[in-house]
């Protein structure tokens, strides 16, 4: 069983803690979410096939790595290290602060940018969450987005995560599948 710390609304642990699917937040209540992109140094990015058991995009690509929600005590960087290390046997240090920060619903979250090039040989799935992974570039990031076969991002999303460098500092109330901002 999972519990989550739970933050108000100015990112403040409240000492509160909720168990994951059974306990509920309130209004003005969130929770700390982590999401983790990988960009080689050729300019790629590693995305991951969702498991079919996934409630949310099943079978569908994602840009994020790896990502999960914190446990009760972790900071984001900690949650960001044990979910890439879970998902995909990744061990790795994590920029300080993350690339952007947003909130969604009742959910705080940090996206992390890492600059690495592990052989995808290499990698270890986590069943039940990852069923696949492979590099691809923008053209080809943005052809699975057009068809339909990659988590709903936002094109210019897409291009932050190729351009940008990961110890940018946050972006706050980013809307929508972390890809845009009300434009």
């Amino acid at each position: 069983m999972e519990f989550w710390d739970v933050y108000d609304k100015d990112r403040q642990k409240t000492g509160k803690t909720v168990r994951r699917g059974i306990d509920s937040l309130a209004e003005g209540e969130y929770h700390l979410a982590v999401e983790v992109a990988i960009r080689s140094r050729e300019g790629k990015l590693l995305i991951q096939r969702r498991s079919l058991e996934k409630e949310d995009w099943p079978g569908i690509w994602d840009l994020a790595a790896a990502g999960g929600s914190a446990l009760a005590g972790e900071t984001g960087r900690e949650a960001a290290r044990r979910e890439l290390y879970e998902e995909l046997g990744i061990a790795a240090d994590f920029p300080d602060p993350p690339l952007m920060s947003f909130t969604l619903d009742h959910c705080f979250g940090e996206w992390f940018l890492l600059e690495l090039d592990p052989p995808l040989k290499d990698l270890r799935f986590q069943p039940g969450e990852v069923m696949d992974a492979r590099w691809a570039g923008r053209e080809e990031i943005l052809s699975l987005l057009e068809e339909g076969k990659l988590v709903d991002y936002h094109p210019g999303f897409v291009d932050l995560l190729l351009t940008r460098d990961g110890h940018t500092g946050a972006m706050r109330s980013w809307k929508g599948r972390y890809g845009t901002n009300g434009n």
